[in-house]
């Protein structure tokens, strides 16, 4: 799959299945994974990209920011080490970054859009981290 933008994309990998799913922005694989009644999180394994250099990270290796320019403007990136992240921005947990990321979409909501957007060749495809 081609993602129009490493530097903010992240992978859902199904434990049980090997399914691979690519996002360009964090914020569409959060908010599917809340609302996708096949995968429980739990059984989901997640990689995010640094935003500086594309590398692929465990999510919960990552250290977040916000506000950043992303694909779908939910404004949160991650990083390999906190030294990454400009002067300006606000450090997040990975958890804070999913509480920011669910205001975003629930303001959207609340004005008349579509809330999120999820990649177009979502699919099986192989694990591009190993």
């Amino acid at each position: 799959m081609h993602l129009s933008d490493s530097l903010n994309a992240a992978q859902i990998i199904d434990k049980k299945t090997g399914q691979v799913y690519f996002f360009d922005d964090l914020g569409c694989a959060v908010l599917w994974l809340r609302t996708n009644a096949v995968l429980n999180k739990d059984d989901a394994v997640i990689y995010v990209t640094d935003a500086i250099d594309s590398a692929w990270l465990q999510h919960n290796k990552a250290v977040y920011a916000f506000p950043y320019v992303t694909p779908m403007s939910f404004s949160v990136s991650a990083f390999s080490d906190k030294n990454k992240v400009g002067t300006d921005k606000t450090i997040l947990t990975f958890d804070q970054a999913v509480d920011e990321i669910v205001k975003i979409h629930e303001q959207r909501k609340h004005a008349g859009g579509q809330g999120h957007h999820m990649a177009t060749d979502v699919g099986k495809t192989e694990d591009v981290t190993q």
